[in-house]
C-alpha cells in the first residue's frame, strides 16, 4: 500500500491539469484511495464551469478513479463518495453511478439517498439512464426495497406550467427506455410495489395536465391515449401515454402470477382518482373476463359508463368480452337495454322544432347503430336483425371501437401553394390569386379551405405588412379574410406590433356587409367555403377581445371611437340563434362553452375588455372623476350591456353566461350598476329558470372565487343553496356548478367569510339542504385543498376552522351510511399533514371505527408511519382498524414499506398495547394472504 510520502511526492510533481489526469488514468489499486483522501484529492471535486450561455462539465480524474475501483474496494469508495463535498458536475454524478453499478448490491443500496439528491440537478445528461441501470442491479440483487424507492424517484413527474404538459426530471426518451429495460426486472420481485410506483406516477402526471380536481375524475385520457392497449391510434408524446403503458403491464402481471383476485386488482384501480385508471381496469378485465365472469357482466351492464366518451373504447371492448360469455337471455336483455335508451332518446327530441328533431333522431339511431356494430360478433339473432335494419340507413362504420379515428391518410384540405410561395408573393400579387384562383372538381384536391389555412401563419410571421394593406383584402371571398384576421390575432397574441387602423378600417367594413352571400350555396357538397360574413365576423370580435390586452401591440386609446364602430355591430349578431343552442346545447354544450363558439358571445367578451382596456387607460392618466362614475363614463358599454340583459331583446342562454362568468370584473368597473342589475343578471322567476341557471352556473364555474363580490352575492349563493341539485346547466354531468358552489362554499369557510356555528349562515343552511354527494364533495374538496397546498404550514386560525368544520361533521345525525361516506374523505385531510398531529390520528381512528374504508389509503399509511415516530400507539391502532375496514388484501401491497414502518416502532414498545395492535395487524394480513410482515413477528419473538 503507497505510503502518505509517495503521495505527496507525486502531488509535488503535478503542476497541469494533464498531470493530476495521467496519474490517475494509471491507478490500478485501491489502496491509494486512503493516503490520497489524507493529503486532501478528494475535497474539492470540479465544479461546472459556465461560458456565456453556455455551461460545460469537465470530467474530475479522481471520481473516475473511484469508479474503476469499486468493483475490487466498494465499502471503501461508497464511504469516500459519501464524505466528498456535494457538487453540481453531472459527470461526476456520472462516475458515482458507475461506481454503484460496480458495487453488491447491498453496498450499491446505500448510495440511493445521495443518487436521488442528484436528480434535481438542472443538467443530468447520461445520468438517468446510469441510474435506471442501477435500479435494475438493485432489483436482480435482490435489494428490492431500494430498486423501488429509486423507481420512484427516476418517475417522478413534474407539472409543465408554460405548456399544461407532464414531464419526467428528464426528457421523454430516458424515460421510456427506464420504463421499458429497468423496470421489469422489478417488476418480477415485487409486482404489487411496482404497480404502486408506477401507478403514482401516472396519478402525478394525470394531475399535472388535468383541468379538473381528483374527485372529478375527468382526465380527457382518450386525446392523449386513445387505447389502453397498444394500437396504432395511440401517439406517445409525454409521459402519460409510456405510464399507462407501464401500469397495464404491471397490473397484467400482478393478476396473471399473484393469488389476488381480479376484482380486487379492478378495485384498486377503480378508485384511483383519474377515469385513466378505471379505463386500465376495464381493459384487464375485458382482457380476462373468464377469470372473473360475474365482475365482467357487471360492469357491461354499467349504464353510467357506456355512454362516458373517455370511457368509450374500453368499455365497449369488455361489453362484447361479456356478451360472448353471456347467455341467449342475457344478451336478449343488453340488447333490450340499448333499444331502451334510444327510446328515450328519440322521446326527449320530440320537445325540439321538427327538424332538429329528425337529426337528433337520426343521430341517437346511428349511435344505437354503432354499438351493434361493436357486439356484432356476439349479438343475438334479434340484434343481427336489428343491425341489418339500421344498416340500410347507415353506412357501415369502420372502427366503431373508437369515437374518433384517424387514418393516416388524408390530413385535411389541402392547398394548391405552400405558405413558403405565398410568403414571396407580393400583396398585390397575393390578393390577385387569391381573387383568381379557383379549385378543380378533383377528389381531395386542393380548395379554398386549404388554400386559406396557409395565409394565416404567413400573415402571423410578417403582421406589419398585411395589416398597412389590410383594405386590399376588401372584396375578397370571406373564407381568405378570416384567414388574414386569424393570422394577424396569432401575431398578436405573440406580442407583435402592428398598425391597427387599417386593420380597423377593413373591419369596419367587413361588417357593414351583408351576413349572406347571394348565390352562395352551402351543403355537405360545397363545404370549402365559408358559408356567411359569420365566421370572419366572430373573427374580427376575437381580434378586437386580444387586441385589449395589456402588452406589446394593443390597441391604442386614439382609436376608440373606431374600435367601438367595429365591435357594436357584431354584439347585435343573430349567432346563436335559439335553433342554434336547442340544437348544440343541453348536455353536448353548457351555455359559456355555446357563447365562446358564437359571434355575439365573443363580441360580448370584448365588450368586457373594452371596457378594463377603457379603465386602465384612465387609471393611468389619474381621472379619478371618470373612474367614480364607473360604467357612466363609458354610456356605450353601458347600453350594450342593459340591452342584452332585457329578456325581450336577447333570450339566449349563451349571453346571460357571459354576464356570469364576467360578473367580479363588472363589479370592479361599477359596483353600483351590478348591484342594480343583479336582479336581472340572476333572475329567479320560474320562467327565467334556465337564463339565472346559465348566468350562475358560469359564474360558480368560470369566475374564480373573490372575497371582494361575497357580500354582493350572499343573498344568491344562500338562494341557489335552497335550490341545489334542481338545475341544470348543460354540458357534462362532471362540471355542475352545484359541485364548484361546494368549492365556493368550503373557500369562504376557510377565508373566514363565513361562520359555522352561525344556525342561519350558508354553511348551516347548506347542511340541511344538501344531499349526500354534495355533502362527501365538501369534505373531499377540502381535502384536495390540503394535499395540494405547497406551504409546510397552515396558518393557526385556518387549522382550528378547519378541525371546527370536521368535528362537527364528525357529529353530525345523518344514516351510519351516508355519515361513513362522508366521512371515508378525511384521508385526504390525514394524508396532507397539515393539521396538528394529534387531532388528525384521534378523528382517523374515529373515523376508521365507522367501519368505512377511506379515500388516499396508501397515503394515509404513509403519514402514519411520519406520526408513528412521536405515538406508536395511536398510529398502530390505527393501522390495525384501517385493515379490519379494508378486507382488499390487494390495496396493503401498495404501502410495505410505510406500513412497516408503523409496525416496527410499535413493535419496539415496552407498552403491550401498540405490540398487541402490530400483532393482530400481521396475523390478520397474513390471513388474507399478504405475508410481508411476517418476519416482524419471528424477529420479535427473538427481541423478547
Amino acid at each position: 500500500m503507497p505510503s502518505l510520502e509517495h503521495v505527496r511526492r507525486a502531488k509535488a510533481a503535478m503542476n497541469r491539469v494533464a498531470d493530476l489526469e495521467f496519474f490517475f488514468e494509471k491507478l490500478t489499486s485501491p489502496g491509494w484511495i486512503e493516503p490520497l483522501e489524507k493529503e486532501g484529492f478528494f475535497k474539492e471535486p470540479w465544479a461546472p464551469v459556465s461560458e456565456g450561455r453556455y455551461v460545460s462539465f469537465p470530467f474530475w480524474p479522481q471520481s473516475k478513479y473511484l469508479a474503476r475501483m469499486a468493483a475490487m474496494a466498494p465499502d471503501t469508495v461508497l464511504e469516500v463518495i459519501q464524505r466528498i463535498p456535494n457538487t453540481d458536475n453531472v459527470r461526476i454524478h456520472e462516475d458515482y453511478a458507475d461506481a454503484a453499478l460496480s458495487m453488491p448490491p447491498n453496498t450499491a443500496a446505500k448510495i440511493l439517498p445521495l443518487a436521488k439528491s442528484w436528480l434535481s440537478s438542472p443538467y443530468l445528461m447520461l445520468l438517468p439512464m446510469k441510474l435506471g441501470h442501477l435500479l435494475r442491479h438493485l432489483a436482480v440483487g435482490g435489494e428490492t426495497a431500494a430498486a423501488l424507492d429509486l423507481a420512484a424517484a427516476l418517475l417522478t413527474v413534474i407539472p409543465n406550467k408554460e405548456t399544461s404538459r407532464p414531464h419526467g426530471r428528464f426528457e421523454d426518451y430516458s424515460y421510456g427506455e427506464i420504463l421499458e429495460q429497468d423496470i421489469p426486472p422489478l417488476l418480477t420481485r415485487d409486482p404489487l410495489g411496482t404497480l404502486r410506483v408506477l401507478a403514482n406516477a401516472l396519478e402525478q402526471a394525470v394531475m399535472s395536465g388535468a383541468v379538473g380536481v381528483p374527485g372529478e375524475r375527468e382526465d380527457y385520457s382518450a386525446s392523449w391515449r386513445p387505447a389502453v392497449e397498444e394500437h396504432a391510434q395511440n401517439n406517445e408524446y409525454d409521459v402519460r401515454p409510456l405510464l399507462v403503458a407501464a401500469v397495464r403491464d404491471a397490473a397484467t402481471i400482478v393478476v396473471t402470477t399473484s393469488t389476488l383476485p381480479l376484482a380486487e386488482v379492478f378495485e384498486a384501480l377503480d378508485e384511483r382518482p383519474w377515469k385513466i385508471f378505471s379505463r386500465i381496469g376495464h381493459h384487464l378485465v375485458g382482457t380476462f373476463p373468464d377469470l372473473d365472469l360475474e365482475l365482467t357482466r357487471r360492469l357491461a351492464f354499467d349504464t353510467n359508463r357506456a355512454g362516458d366518451p373517455t370511457y368509450h373504447h374500453e368499455y365497449w371492448r369488455l361489453a362484447l368480452a361479456s356478451c360472448q360469455h353471456l347467455s341467449q337471455d342475457d344478451r336478449e336483455v343488453f340488447l333490450q337495454r340499448l333499444e331502451t335508451e334510444l327510446e328515450k332518446d328519440e322521446r326527449e327530441a320530440e320537445s325540439l322544432s321538427p327538424d332538429i328533431a329528425d337529426q337528433e333522431k337520426r343521430r341517437a339511431r346511428y349511435r344505437l347503430f354503432r354499438r351493434l356494430s361493436l357486439l356484432r360478433q356476439a349479438l343475438p339473432p334479434s340484434g343481427q336483425l336489428r343491425w341489418n335494419e339500421l344498416k340500410g340507413e347507415f353506412s357501415e362504420v369502420e372502427h366503431p371501437e373508437f369515437l374518433t379515428y384517424t387514418s393516416g391518410v388524408w390530413t385535411g384540405p389541402t392547398s394548391p401553394k405552400s405558405s413558403e410561395e405565398l410568403s414571396a408573393m407580393a400583396v398585390e400579387e397575393l390578393v390577385e390569386y387569391l381573387r383568381n384562383w379557383r379549385p378543380t372538381d378533383a377528389f381531395m384536391g386542393d380548395s379554398e379551405e386549404g388554400l386559406a389555412r396557409k395565409i394565416a401563419p404567413v400573415v402571423a410571421e410578417n403582421p406589419e405588412l398585411y395589416a398597412t394593406r389590410a383594405m386590399d383584402f376588401c372584396g375578397l371571398d370571406p373564407t381568405y379574410v378570416r384567414s388574414l384576421i386569424d393570422g394577424l390575432r396569432q401575431a398578436r397574441r405573440r406580442r407583435h406590433a402592428f398598425d391597427w387602423e387599417p386593420v380597423l378600417d377593413m373591419c369596419e367594413w367587413i361588417v357593414t356587409q351583408p351576413r349572406s352571400i347571394p348565390g352562395r350555396i352551402v351543403d355537405e357538397n360545397h363545404d370549402d367555403l365559408d358559408p356567411d360574413w359569420g365566421w370572419t365576423r366572430k373573427e374580427i370580435a376575437g381580434l378586437l377581445e386580444d387586441g385589449f390586452e395589456e402588452g406589446v401591440g394593443a390597441l391604442p386609446q386614439r382609436l376608440r371611437g373606431q374600435i367601438w364602430s367595429a365591435l357594436s355591430p357584431l354584439t347585435s349578431d343573430p349567432d346563436p340563434t335559439p335553433e342554434h343552442e336547442a340544437r348544440y346545447g343541453g348536455s353536448n354544450m353548457n351555455p359559456l362553452a355555446l357563447s365562446i363558439n358564437s359571434v355575439r358571445g365573443v363580441a360580448l367578451y370584448a365588450v368586457v375588455k373594452y371596457s378594463l382596456w377603457v379603465r386602465r387607460y384612465l387609471e393611468t392618466e389619474g381621472d379619478t372623476s371618470a373612474l367614480a362614475r364607473g360604467l357612466d363614463a363609458i354610456p356605450e358599454v353601458q347600453r350594450v350591456l342593459e340591452d342584452h340583459l332585457r329578456v325581450d331583446l336577447d333570450p339566449s342562454l349563451s349571453t346571460r353566461a357571459v354576464f356570469g362568468q364576467w360578473l367580479p370584473w363588472l363589479h370592479r368597473l361599477d359596483p353600483n350598476w351590478t348591484l342594480e342589475q343583479l336582479p336581472h343578471i340572476f333572475p329567479r322567476s320560474d320562467e327565467q329558470r334556465a337564463l339565472r341557471s346559465a348566468a350562475w352556473g358560469s359564474y360558480l364555474l368560470y369566475s374564480g372565487v373573490f372575497n371582494n363580490i361575497f357580500h354582493l352575492l350572499r343573498d344568491e349563493y344562500a338562494f341557489a343553496i335552497e335550490r341545489i341539485g334542481q338545475d341544470n346547466f348543460g354540458g357534462r354531468d362532471d362540471e355542475h356548478p352545484d359541485l364548484r358552489l361546494v368549492d365556493h362554499l368550503m373557500i369562504f369557510y376557510i377565508r373566514g367569510l363565513i361562520e359555522l356555528r352561525d344556525e342561519r349562515g350558508l354553511l348551516q343552511q347548506f347542511y340541511r339542504n344538501a344531499p349526500i354527494e354534495y355533502r362527501e364533495r365538501g369534505i373531499r374538496f377540502v381535502g384536495s385543498l390540503l394535499h395540494n397546498e405547497s406551504s409546510d404550514a397552515l396558518p393557526a386560525e385556518v387549522q382550528l376552522r378547519l378541525q371546527a368544520l370536521f368535528d362537527m361533521r364528525l357529529k353530525n345525525e345523518e344514516p351510519s351510511t351516508e355519515r361513513a361516506r362522508e366521512l371515508a374523505h378525511f384521508g385526504w385531510w390525514f394524508a396532507s399533514g397539515k393539521l396538528p398531529q394529534d387531532w388528525a390520528v384521534s378523528r382517523l381512528i374515529t373515523v376508521l371505527r365507522t367501519g368505512r374504508q377511506l379515500d388516499a389509503q396508501n397515503l394515509v399509511v404513509k403519514q402514519l408511519a411520519v406520526a408513528a415516530q412521536t405515538d406508536p400507539i395511536s398510529t398502530s391502532e390505527a393501522l390495525l382498524l384501517l385493515v379490519l375496514a379494508d378486507s382488499d388484501a390487494w390495496g396493503f401491497g401498495l404501502w410495505v414499506e410505510e406500513g412497516r414502518v408503523v409496525l416496527e416502532r410499535a413493535l419496539a414498545q415496552a407498552d403491550p398495547r401498540p405490540r398487541d395492535h402490530a400483532n393482530r395487524t400481521i396475523n390478520l394480513l397474513a390471513a388474507r394472504g399478504n405475508r410481508a410482515y411476517v418476519d416482524l413477528l419471528t424477529e420479535n419473538r427473538e427481541a423478547q
